[in-house]
C-alpha cells in the first residue's frame, strides 16, 4: 500500500528469460504505471513493502547458477529504480519476505549449504548492511515472512525440520532491532504444519498457515493467536474434508483479522477471504471467489474501508497459462463488480491442539552473506501483452 493506491508484484514471462514484474494499481484500480525489472538472468519479486518515505521495497529470487537474492528500493511515483543489491555468491540465497521498519529493512529467506538454513539480513535506508544472521539445526529451517515488533525488531515466522514434534513444525522467532534473538519456538504434531504469514498489533500476534497434524483434510489452514512473551493464546484449524491453506493475513480498522487462502486441490479450487475475531480466533464472515478453474488468494490487505487481494488464477479466459488476479471488496469482502461472483461461506473452524514448544536448541549465529551493488534495470511496459505486460 502507498498513499494513493496498491503495488502488486511478482513474476512475468515475455521471453527466454523471466523478469520481475511490478504495477501500480490507482484506488479505482487503474494501472498507473509498470515495470519489468530485471538483467540477462530470471527475476522474480517475492514480497514487496512500502517505507514510510514512499518508496517501495521489493525482494526476489535471481536465477544464476544455483541462485542469489535480490532487493531494490523503487520510487512509488515513478516507478523508477532507485537502489538495489544483489544477495548472495550463487549458493543457494533467496528472500522471501521484506519489511520496511525501524528507519530501514530487514529481509528474511534462505540459504542452503549442507542443509537449509534461514537467514536475516538488517539494511538502513540506502541499502547498507547493518547485520546478517542464520538460524539452522541439523536439517532445514526456512524463514517466510516477517511482521514489526512494538518497540522495535521483528517476528519471524518460517518452519523447521530440525526440531519439533514432527515431520515439519511451525517456527516463530522474536527478534530484536540489533539481531539479537529474544525467544524461538516451534508449533506441530506428527505431520507438516508450517507457518507462513504473520502479522502484529500492540497487544498479541497473529500466525497463519497450513497443518497437515490437526484438522479434517488432507491439510487445514492454521490461524494462531500469541503473546510477545511467546505464549499460545489461540490456536484453529480452517476448512473442512478440501484442502484450505492461509496464505496471508491483516488487520483492518476495527481490529478484525483478514485472512486469504485456497480451498480445494490443483486441479480446481477456489481463493477465498475470510474475517475473524481477534480476541477468539473465530470466523465472522467468508467470501468465496470462484470461476472456474484454480485460484488462489497469497495476499491480503486493508486499504482504509477495502480489502485488496492479489493472487493468480488458471481459468478458461486466462491469457496466458497463469495471470495474476487482484480485486477489492469491502469490509466482508464483497464485489463491486469485475470478474468472478463472491459467494459467502463462513469458514468451519476447528481446535488445534498442540503448545508452543521452545526452540532454543536451535544455533542463532551472525552470518557473511555476500552484499553488493547489483546491475538489474527497469523497462517501462508499453501494454503489449507479448511484453509481459498487461
Amino acid at each position: 500500500m502507498v498513499p494513493d493506491g496498491v503495488v502488486v508484484a511478482g513474476g512475468s514471462a515475455p521471453g527466454a528469460s523471466e523478469d520481475a514484474w511490478i504495477l501500480k494499481l490507482g484506488t479505482s484500480g487503474e494501472i498507473l504505471w509498470q515495470r519489468m525489472v530485471g538483467g540477462s538472468a530470471s527475476e522474480e519479486f517475492m514480497d514487496i513493502a512500502a517505507d514510510p518515505d514512499g518508496r517501495i521495497v521489493g525482494v526476489g529470487d535471481v536465477e544464476l547458477g544455483m541462485g542469489v537474492a535480490f532487493i531494490v528500493l523503487i520510487d512509488h511515483a515513478t516507478g523508477g529504480l532507485v537502489g538495489q543489491k544483489i544477495v548472495g555468491a550463487g549458493d543457494g540465497e533467496g528472500f522471501d519476505a521484506v519489511i520496511a521498519h525501524d528507519g530501514g529493512y530487514y529481509a528474511a529467506g534462505s540459504t542452503q549449504g549442507q542443509s537449509i538454513d534461514g537467514y536475516i539480513v538488517r539494511f538502513d535506508a540506502s541499502l547498507e548492511v547493518l547485520w546478517q544472521r542464520t538460524i539452522a539445526g541439523s536439517a532445514s529451517d526456512n524463514l517466510f515472512h516477517l511482521a514489526p515488533r512494538p518497540g522495535g525488531g521483528i517476528i519471524v515466522a518460517g518452519a523447521t525440520m530440525s526440531v519439533g514434534a514432527g515431520n515439519i513444525d511451525a517456527l516463530l522467532l522474536a527478534v530484536d532491532g540489533d539481531g539479537n534473538l529474544q525467544w524461538s519456538r516451534t508449533w506441530g504434531g506428527t505431520a507438516i504444519d508450517q507457518a507462513w504469514s504473520v502479522t502484529t498489533r500492540t497487544n498479541a500476534i497473529y500466525v497463519g498457515g497450513r497443518t497437515s497434524s490437526f484438522g479434517s483434510g488432507d491439510a487445514d489452514g492454521l490461524l494462531m493467536g500469541v503473546d510477545y512473551d511467546g505464549n499460545l493464546l489461540w490456536a484453529h484449524t480452517i476448512g473442512g474434508p478440501d484442502e484450505e491453506l492461509v496464505y496471508d493475513l491483516d488487520l483492518d480498522g476495527a481490529g478484525q483479522l483478514v485472512l486469504g487462502g485456497r480451498s480445494g486441490d490443483w486441479d480446481l479450487s477456489y481463493a477465498w477471504l475470510a474475517g475473524f475475531d481477534p480476541a477468539s480466533g473465530l470466523p465472522l464472515w467468508g467470501s468465496r471467489f470462484a470461476p472456474e478453474g484454480y485460484q488462489v488468494f497469497d495476499a491480503a490487505m486493508v486499504v482504509g474501508d477495502r480489502l485488496v487481494a492479489a493472487g493468480f488464477t488458471e481459468v478458461d479466459d486466462s491469457q496466458g497459462d497463469s495471470d495474476f488476479i487482484v480485486i477489492s471488496t469491502d469490509l466482508t469482502g464483497q464485489i463491486d463488480g469485475g470478474c468472478g461472483t463472491a459467494q459467502s461461506s463462513l469458514p468451519t473452524v476447528g481446535t488445534a491442539g498442540a503448545p508452543l514448544a521452545d526452540a532454543s536448541s536451535l544455533s542463532w549465529q551472525p552470518a557473511s552473506v555476500a552484499v553488493n551493488d547489483g546491475a538489474m534495470t527497469t523497462t517501462t511496459c508499453d501494454g503489449v501483452a507479448s511484453d509481459g505486460c498487461l
